[in-house]
């Protein structure tokens, strides 16, 4: 529990400056062009132990199962490819980041502290973890958008949290589909 909650800690940091820094017009799209590189230069050669400080840092805040760092190179992606699609919008960019900063951060902790009902739609997640996601996507994101596409990007975005999608043999991060659905889904709404 204590690298999930380090883990959670990172991603509502991150959340929460790249939607400062891009609703007050300080980051711009080509930035994340240096800082995806960048992460990805990090991870990379740790992956094959080239960097063992870097790398008993990184662990700290990923799962044993996946290679340290690479839960930031696809949040970063996720964040990448909605404001690609909707830098138009920073509001609705920022909304779209919200829902997967507090949605997913929430869903996680609150379900495996007290989740006790398996999720019909993946037995690995905990419906009381999808509600507390939801509730705390909705929040976030109303923070940015009305009330009404605040709501519906948030049940999207949990919705495709729960759930597991691949592309031949990998899993697709939820850090990269949760924005792109939730933006996807409020986007006619604002």
């Amino acid at each position: 529990m204590r690298t999930e909650l380090r883990k959670k800690t990172a991603h509502i940091l991150m959340g929460i400056g790249f939607t400062w820094a891009i609703t007050a017009g300080v980051l711009r799209a080509w930035h994340f062009l240096i800082i995806l590189p960048v992460l990805l230069l990090f991870t990379w050669p740790r992956a094959r132990g080239k960097m063992p400080l870097l790398e008993r840092w990184m662990r700290q805040f990923d799962r044993k199962d996946k290679a340290a760092g690479i839960g930031a190179v696809w949040f970063v992606l996720g964040v990448l490819l909605v404001w690609l699609v909707f830098g138009e919008h920073p509001q609705l960019v920022a909304a779209a980041i919200m829902v997967l900063t507090f949605g997913d951060t929430a869903s996680s902790l609150f379900g495996r502290r007290f989740g006790e009902t398996p999720n019909p739609l993946n037995r690995n997640k905990l419906i009381e973890g999808t509600a507390a996601g939801v509730f705390a996507a909705f929040i976030g994101a109303w923070w940015f958008v009305p009330w009404l596409p605040a709501l519906v990007g948030a049940v999207a975005g949990m919705l495709v949290e729960t759930m597991e999608f691949r592309y031949q043999i990998h899993r697709l991060d939820d850090n990269l589909i949760v924005p792109i659905v939730a933006a996807l889904a409020m986007y006619p709404l604002v």
